[in-house]
This record gives C-alpha cells, sequence and structure tokens, in this order.
C-alpha cells in the first residue's frame, strides 16, 4: 500500500490485491484493515488510479483466490458467522474499550505510546500530506472498526506498529535532530522498560521466579495478582498438559485390556484433543477426536463408538454433557491448574464414560451446529 500511495504504479495495486487476498485465506480480521482501504478514494492522487484502471480487475483477481475458501464455507453454511456469534457471546461482549486500551499500551511496552501517538500526528502533517495522510486515515478507519466492534487487544496491533515506524521517524526528525542527547536516556528507558515487561509475554523465567516477579499469590485456588490480570500460560503450559496426559495415562491403564482395545479419548475443546494426539504417543495414548472447532470435520463419519470412552473438559462442560451421548458417565480424575487465568479452568476433569447412545454418524448430527461451543 505504501509502495503504490507513493509511485501510483500499478504492479503495487496488484501486489496488494494478491497480499490481501492470502491474508485473507490466513486471518478474516484482514477485511478491517482492507475495509481501511477506502481511504484511498478519499483522496483525488489515490483516488484518479484506482477509478481509471479497471477496480473490477483487481477485485476479480481477489474473489478468484479467496474463492476456494468461500466455497468451502458455502458448503458448511458459513460457519465463520457461527463462530464470530458465540465468540461475541463469550468473550467480546465483555471487553471494555478501557480495559482493551490499558491491555494495548502495556503489551506495547507504555513508553512507547509516545512514539505511536507522535507518529500518528506526524502523518497529519502538511509536509507530507499527500503520502501519509491516506496511510493515516486507513489506519485510523481500521482501529476504530475495531472498537466498534470489541475486538481485543492484539488486534490492533498490526495497525499500532504501523503508527510506531512512522513515530520513529518522527523522533528522528522532530526531536532528536534538535536535542540529540535525548536518544540515549530514550534508549536506557526503552530497553530497561522492555526487559521489565518481556517475561510477561515470553516465558524467560523459571516457573516459580516469575511468580515471584509477578508478586502472584494464592487466591480462591489460583495464583493472581492483586492489581491486574497475569496470563501464565507461557509458563505453566509444559507443566499442565505433562499433569494432564499423566493423569490421562492412569486413568487408560486402569481400565480392563478388552476395553482399552479400542478406546478413544474425547476432548471437549479441541486444544486438548490437538494436545492428546500431539504428545500422547510418548505417554503410550490412543487417539483423541473432538467436535469442537476444525475437529468436527475430523471425526468419524460412520461406524460405532467404543464401548469405553475417555473424554476430559475444563470448566466449560460438566458431566451431563456427556450423559447425554453415554448411559453411563463416572468423574474419576480431576487435574488442578493453580495458574489458570479463569476459575473455570482450575481443574480438567477426566470422564470414563460406557454404553454409547448413539453412533459415529448420530454424534456429528448433533454436534453439526454446535462446532463452536
Amino acid at each position: 500500500m505504501v509502495k503504490f500511495i507513493k509511485t501510483l504504479d500499478n504492479k503495487y495495486l496488484l501486489y496488494l490485491t494478491i497480499s490481501l487476498a492470502f491474508g485473507f485465506l490466513t486471518k478474516y480480521d484482514i477485511l478491517f484493515f482492507i475495509a481501511g482501504l477506502v481511504s484511498l478514494l478519499f483522496f483525488k492522487r489515490t483516488q484518479k488510479v484506482i477509478l481509471t484502471n479497471s477496480i473490477w480487475k483487481y477485485i476479480l483477481i481477489f474473489i478468484l483466490i479467496i474463492s476456494p475458501n468461500l466455497w468451502w464455507q458455502y458448503q458448511h453454511q458459513f460457519s465463520v458467522l457461527n463462530m464470530f456469534s458465540l465468540l461475541y457471546k463469550t468473550q467480546l461482549d465483555k471487553l471494555t474499550i478501557s480495559g482493551v486500551l490499558k491491555d494495548l499500551i502495556i503489551m506495547l511496552n507504555p513508553l512507547t505510546i509516545f512514539i505511536w501517538v507522535g507518529g500518528l500526528f506526524f502523518m497529519f502533517s502538511k509536509k507530507y500530506a499527500s503520502f501519509f495522510r491516506p496511510i493515516a486515515i486507513s489506519i485510523l478507519i481500521s482501529i476504530l472498526l475495531f472498537a466498534i466492534t470489541k475486538s481485543k487487544a492484539y488486534y490492533f496491533v498490526p495497525a499500532i506498529l504501523t503508527l510506531l515506524m512512522f513515530g520513529s521517524v518522527w523522533f528522528e526528525q522532530n526531536v532528536l535532530s534538535k536535542r540529540k542527547w535525548v536518544l540515549y536516556p530514550a534508549t536506557i528507558l526503552l530497553i530497561a522498560t522492555g526487559i521489565l515487561f518481556a517475561p510477561f509475554g515470553l516465558s524467560l523465567l523459571p516457573q516459580d521466579s516469575f511468580a515471584k516477579f509477578a508478586k502472584l499469590k494464592l487466591k480462591n485456588g489460583r495464583f493472581q495478582n492483586d492489581r491486574f490480570q497475569v496470563d501464565c500460560q507461557e509458563y505453566f503450559a509444559q507443566t499442565k498438559w505433562k499433569n494432564t496426559l499423566t493423569a490421562l495415562k492412569e486413568v487408560y491403564d486402569s481400565l480392563p485390556e478388552a476395553e482399552k482395545q479400542n478406546c478413544l479419548i474425547w476432548g471437549k475443546h479441541y486444544s486438548q484433543a490437538g494436545g492428546v494426539n500431539l504428545y500422547g504417543e510418548n505417554y503410550g495414548l490412543p487417539k483423541a477426536f473432538s467436535y469442537h472447532g476444525s475437529f468436527y470435520l475430523w471425526t468419524p463419519e460412520s461406524g460405532t463408538i467404543p464401548s469405553t470412552v475417555i473424554a476430559f473438559t475444563n470448566g466449560e462442560a460438566e458431566i451431563n454433557f456427556f450423559q447425554a451421548f453415554f448411559s453411563s458417565v463416572v468423574a474419576v480424575k480431576k487435574v488442578y491448574n493453580p495458574y489458570a487465568s479463569f476459575d473455570k479452568d482450575l481443574y480438567q476433569t477426566i470422564f470414563i464414560c460406557k454404553e454409547p447412545k448413539q453412533n459415529f454418524a448420530g454424534l456429528r448430527t448433533a454436534f453439526k451446529d454446535r462446532i463452536y461451543e
């Protein structure tokens, strides 16, 4: 986009079209960026080039590239819309603009706010109006749409990183050109705060050391900071899966040999089934299946469900969830996760399910419209 605005060369418009199409195939959030590109029509310089170069050709190229994904969505009743709907019900509707802004500032290092805000004002300067303003308006439209749709903090990051780049130019031209000495304290402060915040995003410290560093205290069964929420997933992930797989192995080993033969594991969440299939072989565990997310497509379309299935879930489902599909469901073990981000994730419960009430075809039918629950 920057190259096209600077040169008005059609080849960069083509490159932009192809990049947007492959971006769409990777992440639907790119639609917010595409919406921001409307800004190019607000300025005569770019508007003239776009409208006089058979814009329909670029639209057609975009549609052709994304058509496999559109066809797949059509075949599956545009399941992405169901996912977005449930995402709003369970997560996004609970977000606030102030909370998201706070998370975003912390995520990007609070001191950098002066740079990216400076970059935004710099892009509106008269000196670079024809070049910078279309980019600035595009970014602002994307940010506004993210805010209106109650997006998570990390959705904003690509837009803010762009502002950081222009902010760096502003800082060099308007601050360092007059006060070169500012470079040294600014660099020291950015490095120091970067080191301070880095452990919250990367698992750089031993788990126990991080708990002390983040001032986590055991409260209501889980480690928490009294002032702000701390995500410990990066630190506890390996331990969590080791504990989970060990517990599943113990339950599996407790089964009679006859029941082990065809036993499968049902992970309520796709991450649980994925974890078992990724690491389970090292523990001698059977394969896992799930009707959540994309895992639904990989479940058997027909056939008999094994007489014994080991199921496990976080707090998003209780025993009655599995009782709808098995005549006998017994909770046999709980796996404690004191570093869980939410109370519902404190325990993973493992069930032994027997006497299935239907076959695999019946389960696929039952979950056809429930894959994002």
